[in-house]
């Protein structure tokens, strides 16, 4: 509560009011005349709810052709005082790939920093040259907790060996939220692209001598086994 009003003046109908810090008018009707008690102030205080961006790195590693849920790029997403939504992402892509090399990237998340694709939140079923990647509107609520989000490639069948594909840092102006977003997460180690296939075993046959070539690897048939030579 605030301060008493102040003394008591014993002066008669028309005295002048006199009152204390912040208190209402004297009471002046009758011969004795108090001020008003104050009012009780109060102080609010409140924090605003955010988001904290960090790292889920993704070290750097050889694909091969047909490979599915590479992870290429992870962040994470940590709320502060209740947190708030996450509604977009967004990537950079870097790197010699090119459209025919990946067929689409998926966004994933999990709540340890173990990958797995049991939380799908959005596909990018065309992705395009290297430059920003944007996943479709999506809803993620983050509260008091740490999120990891994983972004993933899928592989086509036919890819052109040597080819590398990388993601680079990410920060605020990638995501989009119902809060305020700070942080950023590092790029991401390079994948190289390769099509991992055996060669055809091509046959051949000298006089009395069978053998199979495969994988720079000759294959002497005899009975009743095989016998290895290197080429």
């Amino acid at each position: 509560a605030g301060a008493n009003g102040g003394d008591t003046w014993n002066n008669g109908n028309n005295a002048a009011q006199v009152g204390g810090g912040g208190g209402g008018s004297g009471d002046k009707s009758g011969s004795n005349l108090t001020g008003g008690n104050g009012y009780a102030g109060k102080v609010y205080l409140s924090w605003a709810p955010r988001l904290v961006i960090g790292d889920n790195n993704i070290i750097a590693s050889d694909v091969c052709s047909e490979d599915i849920n590479i992870p290429i790029h992870g962040f994470t997403l940590t709320g502060i005082n209740n947190g708030g939504n996450l509604t977009g992402v967004s990537f950079l892509t870097n790197g010699t790939y090119s459209v025919s090399d990946i067929t689409n990237f998926k966004l994933y998340y999990t709540t340890t920093a173990v990958f797995k694709t049991t939380n799908l939140l959005a596909t990018i079923n065309t992705p395009s040259v290297a430059g920003k990647q944007t996943f479709p509107a999506i809803s993620k609520a983050v509260g008091n907790e740490t999120i990891y989000f994983w972004i993933t490639m899928d592989v086509s069948p036919i890819v052109t060996s040597g080819h590398t594909i990388t993601a680079g840092v990410l920060n605020s102006s990638y995501l989009k939220a119902s809060v305020t977003l700070s942080g950023s997460a590092s790029a991401s180690g390079t994948q190289t692209l390769s099509s991992c296939k055996p060669e055809a075993p091509v046959f051949y046959n000298f006089g009395s001598e069978d053998f199979i070539l495969f994988n720079n690897a000759a294959f002497y048939m005899e009975e009743p086994r095989f016998r290895i030579s290197s080429t």
